[in-house]
């Protein structure tokens, strides 16, 4: 079998040169080529290779193989399910990322090895389009960029092996159903520092009803210098008392969040912070999403209860219904947003602000909202993407917003705003006697190149206490013929097809 894929290796065709955009390797049930296999270490020898499951599968039987990008190719692609019962190790070895999209299986007591950026940046390991590792023995190594991790099957020997080890390495070897257990308090009660790796897994049908220390979710906290990445939880409830944080995943972190999803219900009956993912976040949340009600009295949002302004937000989403005091669909505060989006529908209360992404923030970039926001019950700001909010900029909002009081001050993209660039709404506006503006409640001076729909908002006027410069009313007609003077297209697109004819962001689209 070696003789016979070796056999295969194919020069670097002008077909592959031409290819660099997608330079990988990919696993799947296509013949393999453009490989060199010897020795059990398969290379690419072009820009473009194919090695084909079974063969893959074959080699394996043989003993240890190390499929390798080189230097030609950048990734590798597991397109095609996968597993194999021998005790040999297969390491998958990239020049930039591992990119996992169907079921790898490894069985008996077999090794993998994932090595991501071997020569290369920017790479990472993925899961995609439901991709994950299995492990059937909890004696197999799995070893990731040179890192020995302790594979786990369930939820007590997690919380007993973080217990000992706060700061260690471990990855969840199946997905796990919790459907017969109830936690009376939060699962993972140590304070975590190490790195958690799903491998694509998924935790499902937890129940939480009552918090640890002051935090509610999987983890009480994740803490500076720990990591949780590539994992799902579903069906999730989560009902945290009196005072405390509560999320989906944990009630408060310090470290990085990566590619994590949720959904379920989070609720609590005090003033704490309370997020679908996570109560507060003062680390950094990437790649990550959320399908979550949640209920609180405190700062609420879809993905964030509260987002400190040291801490970060990237290319995250969320939808589900969020109901709060300081509320937004993506966050009831946050800062240092980009690349994000909320769907859902915002529900304000007394005189604490509302927004469809966030409810007061800062620094929000490339961002958007679609859901409908109801501003507070006392002379709260209230808009389309954020009740309050600074330097915003290339971000936009669809969804309706409705005055909570005769004294809110209510905009179509933001309640009351300062320093906006390259920014639209297009969401209808109303209340009684309010401060009511087609795209901000309040505005200032500092607005550049911003814009509404004076069709569908309903209001000629740009801003509630019409002071603000910068911003300009077009009809929806005009909105759909061409982007706004100032809106880059290296950031913006437009087509009939997308957005509703509407600008859109090119590297954070319409979901």
């Amino acid at each position: 079998m070696r003789g016979m894929i070796s056999a295969l290796l194919v020069s670097v065709s002008a077909m592959a040169l031409g290819n660099a955009a997608r330079a990988d390797v990919e696993i799947s049930n296509k013949p393999t080529s453009n490989m060199s296999c010897e020795a059990g270490v398969c290379t690419a020898a072009a820009q473009k290779a194919t090695l084909n499951v079974t063969d893959l599968a074959n080699l394996l039987g043989s003993g240890d193989v190390a499929v390798k990008t080189g230097s030609l190719a950048k990734d590798i692609d597991v397109d095609q399910p996968m597993q194999w019962t021998s005790t040999a190790r297969l390491t998958l070895d990239a020049q930039r990322s591992v990119i996992v999209k169907k079921a790898v299986t490894v069985a008996g007591t077999a090794g993998l090895t994932l090595t991501t950026n071997d020569g290369g940046s920017g790479g990472n390991l993925l899961f995609e389009n439901k991709g994950s590792v299995t492990f059937w023995d909890t004696n197999s190594s799995l070893v990731i960029n040179g890192q020995s991790y302790t594979l786990v099957k369930d939820i007590a020997t997690l919380a007993a092996d973080i217990a000992a080890d706060p700061s260690g390495f471990y990855a969840v070897a199946n997905s796990y159903d919790a459907k017969h257990e109830r936690f009376d308090s939060v699962p993972i009660p140590t304070s975590f520092s190490g790195t958690f790796e799903g491998l694509g897994q998924s935790i499902s049908h937890l129940k939480i009803r009552h918090g640890f220390n002051g935090h509610a979710g999987f983890f009480a906290i994740v803490d500076s210098g720990g990591t949780v990445r590539d994992i799902a939880f579903t069906k999730v409830f989560v009902r945290a008392p009196g005072k405390a944080d509560a999320g989906v995943l944990a009630g408060s972190t310090s470290g990085r969040v990566l590619n994590v999803s949720v959904d379920g219900i989070v609720q609590t009956n005090g003033f704490g912070s309370v997020g679908g993912l996570v109560g507060d976040n003062f680390g950094t949340i990437e790649g990550s999403r959320a399908v979550v009600n949640v209920t609180g009295f405190g700062a609420a949002g879809g993905l964030v209860g509260a987002s400190a302004e040291e801490a970060m937000i990237t290319n995250s989403h969320a939808t589900g219904n969020v109901s709060g005091g300081e509320v937004g669909g993506l966050a009831g505060t946050g800062y240092n947003i980009t690349g994000s989006s909320a769907s859902g529908s915002v529900s304000g209360a007394n005189s604490l602000p509302a927004g469809g992404l966030v409810g007061a923030g800062s620094h929000i970039d490339q961002s958007f909202a679609t859901g409908t926001v109801a501003g507070g019950s006392s002379s709260a700001d209230a808009g389309g993407l954020a009740g309050y909010a600074t330097f915003v900029s290339n971000c936009y909002s669809t969804g309706s917003v409705q005055a909570g009081s005769d004294r809110d001050k209510v905009g179509g993209l933001i309640g009351y705003a300062k320093s906006v660039s390259v920014s639209y709404s297009i969401g209808p506006v109303s209340g009684t006697k309010s401060k009511i503006g087609g795209l901000f409640g309040r505005g200032d001076k500092s607005s550049i190149q911003d814009y509404w729909d004076v069709d569908t908002s309903g209001t000629k006027q740009a801003c509630g206490n019409d002071r603000c410069t910068g911003v300009t009313g077009l009809t929806t007609e005009e909105f759909k013929s061409a982007l706004p003077d100032g809106f880059d297209t290296k950031i913006w697109g437009q087509s009939p097809n997308t957005n509703s004819g509407y600008p859109y962001l090119l590297a954070n689209p319409p979901r």
